[in-house]
């Protein structure tokens, strides 16, 4: 899959009549090895692809890549919240994607998530957490993602990291 990942908005966005955006927002937990946690979102008229992520596949930071990184604090787990300015339409998450090093999991069925973009609002998808089911060495060879409400622990988060919102 390709698109272009899209950043977390910035602490001088707002949220103004004038956009033609809206904002999802959510957050992405996992437990196993460091790595880029991602899911594969699509626009459905446009077909126009995207990408939110936590983590990085490659590093060079040696201490992520062995000890891994420690849990974000409002979250109590691995992971981070996100905020992500898209278009207004209609999407759906077509995948999701695990890569550490030189390995790389895909979801291996289509993902029914939808959900609509409108002008001018934040929503919430909820909690997307990855759970590695098995690895060899440091590289995760299966793992699954379960789609929570956690709006009680991930909103706060939210607001903390994103006070725009």
């Amino acid at each position: 899959m390709s698109g272009c990942a899209a950043p977390n908005i910035d602490s001088s966005y707002e949220m103004s009549e004038a956009r033609t955006t809206g904002v999802i927002t959510g957050s992405i937990t996992y437990d196993g090895v460091y790595g880029a946690y991602r899911l594969h979102l699509v626009e459905r008229d446009t077909g126009k692809e995207y990408r939110v992520e936590h983590g990085s596949s490659q590093t060079l930071n040696l201490f992520l890549a062995f000890k891994g990184e420690d849990p974000h604090p409002a979250l109590s787990m691995n992971g981070s919240p996100f905020a992500v300015e898209l278009p207004v339409g209609t999407y759906a998450v077509r995948g999701w994607q695990v890569s550490s090093g030189a390995a790389s999991i895909n979801s291996p069925l289509p993902v029914a998530v939808t959900f609509t973009v409108k002008p001018q609002q934040a929503i919430y998808l909820g909690n997307f957490h990855f759970h590695e089911i098995s690895r060899i060495g440091r590289l995760p060879t299966r793992a699954s993602v379960t789609l929570s409400e956690r709006k009680d622990r991930d909103l706060p988060a939210i607001k903390a990291a994103f006070p725009a919102l």
